[in-house]
């Protein structure tokens, strides 16, 4: 299962990066997270597909950005307060990677409450909970 989640980024609605989760070399490959550093191109980009998506909610559009090294989905969260990127191996089966991606998702939503993200200060230790549930996770999948 960790093999097929890359990396994902936590943008809010308006498209602002939040944080990014990666997988750590120095951490067994474990998940850790980071400011995000994405070039500009790339940013405008995502931050058009999040208007897109933010626009279609009730059609149930679900986008995907192929980029030369991966594919990237959206998943809408906290009542489209929070929309999170994930970056996958474009070499799994897409039913796989909705499920690791939509698992991902609910533990955010479980984690977080609608205002938390809204009034976030920038602290990114507000995500080391969410960085130990991912991580767990993914070892109990790997079991």
């Amino acid at each position: 299962m960790s093999d097929i989640l890359e990396e994902f980024w936590i943008f809010s609605k308006e498209g602002e990066p939040i944080v990014n989760f990666f997988k750590d070399p120095l951490k067994g490959n474990s998940f850790n997270f980071r400011f995000p550093e994405l070039d500009q191109s790339t940013l405008v980009e995502i931050k058009e597909m999040i208007r897109l998506n933010v626009s279609n909610i009730n059609q149930k559009k679900r986008e995907t950005m192929k980029f030369e090294r991966g594919i990237f989905n959206i998943a809408q969260c906290l009542q489209n307060d929070a929309v999170i990127f994930y970056k996958t191996d474009n070499t799994h089966k897409e039913k796989k990677v909705l499920n690791i991606c939509k698992a991902v998702s609910d533990q955010f939503e479980e984690i977080y409450k609608f205002n938390q993200i809204k009034v976030w200060d920038g602290d990114l230790s507000i995500f080391e909970k969410f960085r130990k549930r991912v991580s767990l996770l993914f070892k109990m999948s790997n079991l």
